[in-house]
């Protein structure tokens, strides 16, 4: 059974074995002024210059929302303003939050896709997290024969074709939290690697490369809209996986 999501409007604590989650619905009619002027206030002007370039309005606003919230949330808990938050490229080009003096390093990820905007945050243990709108897709098998490692796709099937458009997705936001949070990209190997295909929030991960750094990675399916589909994966295996829904408008 998925956990579902708490509404909150005030950010809490992140405890040192915490791994958040939060999703925000980017309600581009109804959120109004209020989010206007805090992206105004917390967002960049290369951040504004960035976002000009989309070439619709919607996609800007969600790339705006998006740069709202990485710099509400770290801005807090580095007890900055969201507008002196700087980040810098780590390893593989990931980026990070430019480090303070604080004994523990803030790490985070965001997707975005359609109306939902996703943020995981945790302390000293690297994450990542996916989401995705679901598309009609005629040729799933195709693309995973293409991406996916064998396993995956021997279950992918294997199954009904009424199936395949569900699973297709739930098999690629678990593959790419993975690739978010090593930080590796796509261009590593999805085929290094398998994940479950079934519906259950625990999903399991099995290296196929023999590397035995996989095992320090767990996955969680995370529950959505029916159009939609979501993971987090993140290092560790004894973590309180937090889900919140911020609401502040």
């Amino acid at each position: 059974m998925q956990h579902g999501w708490t509404p909150v409007q005030a950010i809490p604590p992140l405890g040192d074995g915490e791994v958040q989650v939060w999703r925000l619905r980017v309600d581009l009619e109804g959120q109004g002024r209020e989010a206007a002027a805090a992206i105004a206030d917390a967002a960049t002007a290369a951040e504004h210059e960035r976002a000009a370039r989309f070439r619709q309005e919607a996609d800007r606003q969600r790339f705006l929302h998006g740069r709202l919230l990485l710099r509400t949330f770290l801005g807090h808990h580095l007890g900055i303003a969201p507008h002196d938050v700087t980040f810098v490229n780590g390893e593989f080009g990931k980026p990070e939050v430019q480090r303070r003096d604080d004994a523990s390093v803030l790490r985070f990820n965001i997707a975005h896709s359609g109306e939902w905007l996703l943020f995981g945050l945790a302390r000293d243990r690297e994450l990542g997290v996916d989401v995705e709108q679901h598309r009609e897709m005629s040729d799933a098998i195709q693309i995973a024969r293409r991406f996916f490692a064998p396993p995956e796709v021997e279950a992918l099937e294997a199954l009904d074709p009424a199936q395949h458009h569900d699973t297709f997705f739930r098999i690629w936001t678990r593959k790419e939290a993975i690739v978010k949070a090593t930080g590796a990209g796509i261009s590593a190997g999805l085929e290094r690697f398998a994940v479950s295909a079934d519906a259950p929030e625990i999903v399991t991960l099995r290296g196929l490369d023999g590397d035995p750094g996989w095992q320090r990675w767990t996955i969680r399916g995370l529950a959505m809209p029916p159009t939609y589909t979501a993971a987090v994966a993140f290092e560790g295996g004894d973590t309180a996986l937090t889900r919140l829904e911020w609401t502040p408008w």
